[in-house]
């Protein structure tokens, strides 16, 4: 109950984030409902609007609202320069980033399904597109629709945890491939004023 109230939460605070630099739209909504596994009636009752909330804004939104949803959208898929984006196919887009996401969710999953039966987190991506995106978001957390990874790595991060990757191949250069699996955080040292209060109390 705890974690569904959590997922709820963070939904909340993303749809709200959005709310703020105006790019909230349905489809956005809905990606985050999706994302953080809520429905997206229980999302917008916790944002106070109704079911047919957008069907009466989407109307009223003004073209710069608009524009600034696609810019949004651009910049989350790292594609920049004025002609660039205005030749990007941004349904395109949108399938890449919710391919993505389906691919995150079942990786965490798999992970969480694995750690409750006792088992270390282990994973093998062998397709090349998918594999290069995943150490391109890791090593150089510059990948297109980077914050679809770093919403991952957070989740993980909240648990104690961090996602960690290694190169493997099958030693005759014919097939490679990466390992993806979890690792604990190190343990936070304990603050100066805690050690203090320590040696004052041992006294």
């Amino acid at each position: 109950m705890g974690q569904c109230m959590s997922d709820l939460d963070d939904a909340i605070n993303e749809a709200k984030a959005y709310i703020q630099i105006g790019g909230l739209n349905e489809y956005v909504l809905n990606e985050i409902a999706h994302v953080n596994d809520v429905t997206l009636g229980d999302l917008l009752e916790s944002l106070g609007w109704g079911q047919n909330y957008y069907k009466k804004e989407e109307h009223t939104m003004t073209l710069g609202e608009k524009l600034k949803v696609t810019f949004k959208e651009l910049e989350q898929a790292r594609i920049e320069g004025a002609e660039v984006q205005h030749n990007a196919d941004m349904e395109k887009i949108r399938r890449e980033r919710a391919d993505i996401d389906d691919k995150l969710d079942k990786m965490r999953y798999l992970f969480v399904e694995q750690i409750e039966a006792g088992k270390v987190p282990f994973k093998k991506i062998k397709n090349t597109e998918w594999k290069d995106w995943v150490k391109a978001a890791l090593r150089s957390g510059k990948a297109s629709h980077q914050d679809r990874w770093n919403e991952f790595t957070n989740f993980w991060a909240k648990e104690g945890l961090s996602v960690r990757i290694n190169d493997a191949h099958d030693g005759g250069g014919m097939e490679d491939w990466i390992n993806v699996t979890l690792v604990l955080l190190p343990a936070r040292p304990r603050s100066s004023e805690n050690n203090i209060g320590i040696q004052q109390n041992a006294r």
